[in-house]
């Protein structure tokens, strides 16, 4: 309901200012609403008057007003064009609901009611439903007003089969199901070489993975080993130390003992002078002559010698020290010589050596192919886009926004990264480089600013190798049927081509003359989309191959999506005029072969026969 409720008040939601749809928007004090852009640029042009009015109502406003967001609004906008995005039932008449599926016979769309019809009765059986999509008329050719499903190989455009008898008759054309059975082929052979690749890749992964794990094992064990060795090493230098003090501290020793035992002696002798001393201040003292006369002779004796013993420190550490540092310059200089010896060892084992020769640059291959999307017109490729000529004259190539149009140049599809190694078979003169994604398409550029900035192949005669090809960076993108249903919509074939008038073929009426002629029977034609009782058919489609009544018959005047579509009157025993092998309508004759075919048969089992339409034929035996 909600969704119904926004879909009918849809102009109601229309800016007044550019009547699109709201774009952030924004109320004004009146209360009317306008995109934020929309109403500034109004009130822009009335800054000189400083009055400032409301484009609906025209109340004027003095200062210019504040604006600020209609967050309510805004969210009802997005749910609108969340609803408008959605791809809308091409029979609802009046208020049209979600489809479900599309068909690509009738190339219109379905909802659930209305797609009824194509799963219960046998017209549409052959039918081809899909997801539904909203570019189904984009598959009409422009020109003829007919189905494009021809592939013409020579322009690599989808074009009608009135097409294929004028400006692409001679060219090489297929179904546009047997274009994709032989790109779904070599999509298959890409996805096994992918695959194939991406298993080696893993497969290298995983060696890689245990090499990985083989350098830390390997380079944990040689850090263990080395700390091992440096402890050792450190601990025999702590020895050494430890012997060098011992020695140190010995020599100190003995010095210390040898100089210890005289001072004892000569503190000996002070105390025995001091004595001596104390002993000639007592006998001066006394008054007793004849005892002063008897002791002076005894004092007055030297008690030992009168010289002082002298000491030499024959202690000296400078041989210690030469020793010392010349042996720590030793081992410093025996480890950097070791060091250096270890260095281009361990880089050695761990860089990978530089490819030389052709077999050691092979495992850097890279497969590549050109890409079509991005061919000058003056280039031709061939050989599943392997091989590029230059070509004297255009080709009709359709438009593309990566397509260069200024130098004579092609990229290829894959991109690479790291290291890679292609080769390349070239007559001419040939530019081949690396580019980026993001290069100059559509434009001159400069000779010094190709160099200076970026790399492209410019192609004179170029012919690749059968596994070879020229290296430039794009992003791969698949091609078969995937490319058809997405990005066809979204570039202008129909655009390229120029068709001329073809007469009676011109005419469209062709279809309705050969229905006239079949087979009449007294039955009433029944309407294929009636669901239980049928009601009887007015008109028959010959683009939807089925008959309607007179309310089935209504999406046919009123949706755009029939508008193409061509009406006749109502023919029994339609699907007996379809053709078995394509399940078209047989509306062309094979002189050739004096037969009724669809407009496909003409380029398979028909191709080169002598073949008009049905109403030729018939003007001519009348």
């Amino acid at each position: 309901m909600a969704e119904a409720g926004i879909s009918a008040d849809q102009d109601r939601f229309s800016c007044p200012v550019c009547l699109d749809l709201l774009k952030d928007p924004v109320t004004t004090p009146c209360g009317h609403n306008f995109c934020k852009v929309c109403i500034n640029g109004f009130w822009d042009k009335e800054d000189q008057r400083s009055v400032y009015s409301c484009p609906q109502c025209r109340e004027t406003f003095t200062p210019k007003p504040a604006l600020c967001r209609n967050n309510m609004l805004a969210e009802v906008l997005e749910e609108l064009k969340k609803t408008k995005m959605s791809v809308k039932c091409d029979s609802c008449i009046g208020r049209k609901r979600k489809a479900v599926k599309s068909c690509l016979v009738c190339l219109a769309s379905y909802c659930e009611d209305h797609l009824q019809p194509h799963y219960q009765s046998p017209a549409f059986k052959k039918h081809k439903l899909v997801e539904a999509c909203a570019e189904l008329q984009e598959k009409m050719c422009s020109e003829h007003d007919k189905p494009m499903e021809i592939y013409c190989r020579t322009d690599q455009s989808f074009i009608c089969y009135l097409c294929t008898m004028d400006q692409h008759k001679g060219h090489d054309t297929v179904s546009t199901k047997a274009e994709r059975t032989e790109k779904q082929n070599e999509l298959k052979e890409e996805q096994m070489k992918y695959q194939q690749r991406i298993q080696e890749k893993q497969k290298t992964v995983q060696e890689l993975k245990q090499t990985v794990d083989i350098i830390k094992i390997r380079s944990q064990a040689a850090v263990d080993d080395s700390e091992k060795i440096f402890t050792e090493l450190i601990s025999s230098m702590e020895k050494k130390r430890s012997e060098v003090t011992e020695l140190i501290r010995a020599q100190e020793k003995a010095e210390l003992s040898r100089a210890e035992r005289l001072l004892n002696q000569m503190e000996q002798e002070i105390a025995d002078l001091k004595r001596r001393v104390t002993e000639l201040e007592q006998l001066s003292h006394t008054h007793d002559h004849i005892h002063f006369l008897q002791s002076f002779p005894s004092l007055c004796v030297s008690p030992g010698c009168d010289d002082s013993p002298s000491f030499t420190v024959n202690l000296s550490f400078d041989g210690v020290r030469k020793s010392l540092s010349d042996l720590k310059k030793r081992v410093e200089q025996n480890c950097e010589e070791e060091f250096k010896k270890i260095h281009p060892q361990a880089v050695q084992k761990i860089l990978p050596s530089e490819p030389k020769i052709r077999e050691d640059f092979l495992q850097y291959f890279h497969y590549l192919t050109l890409d079509p999307n991005t061919a000058h017109p003056l280039l031709i490729l061939s050989e599943k886009n392997r091989v590029v000529t230059r070509s004297e004259t255009e080709q009709r190539y359709s438009d593309h926004p990566e397509r260069f149009d200024s130098w004579t140049q092609v990229l290829c599809k894959e991109s690479v990264c790291g290291r890679c190694y292609w080769e390349v078979e070239w007559s001419g003169v040939v530019s081949i480089s690396v580019s980026y994604k993001e290069i100059s398409r559509k434009e001159q550029v400069l000779e010094e600013d190709i160099i200076m900035e970026y790399c492209l192949v410019t192609v004179e005669i170029i012919k690749l190798a059968a596994s070879f090809c020229v290296l430039l960076v794009v992003e791969f993108r698949l091609i078969g049927h995937q490319w058809l249903s997405d990005l066809i919509p979204s570039l202008p074939f129909s655009v390229s081509w120029r068709l001329s008038p073809l007469g009676q073929l011109y005419a469209g009426t062709m279809l309705a003359e050969v229905v006239e002629e079949l087979k009449k029977t007294e039955m009433s034609v029944k309407c294929d989309s009636c669901i239980g009782r049928k009601r009887k058919a007015l008109r028959t489609c010959l683009v939807c191959l089925a008959s309607y009544c007179e309310d089935h018959l209504q999406p046919h005047y009123q949706s755009p999506a029939f508008k193409k579509h061509k009406l006749v009157e109502a023919c029994a025993e339609l699907q007996k005029k379809i053709c078995s092998e394509h399940d078209k309508l047989m509306d062309i004759y094979c002189r050739t072969d004096q037969s009724f075919i669809c407009n496909l048969c003409t380029i398979v089992q028909h191709k080169g026969h002598d073949t008009v339409s049905a109403k030729a034929e018939r003007t001519e035996k009348q």
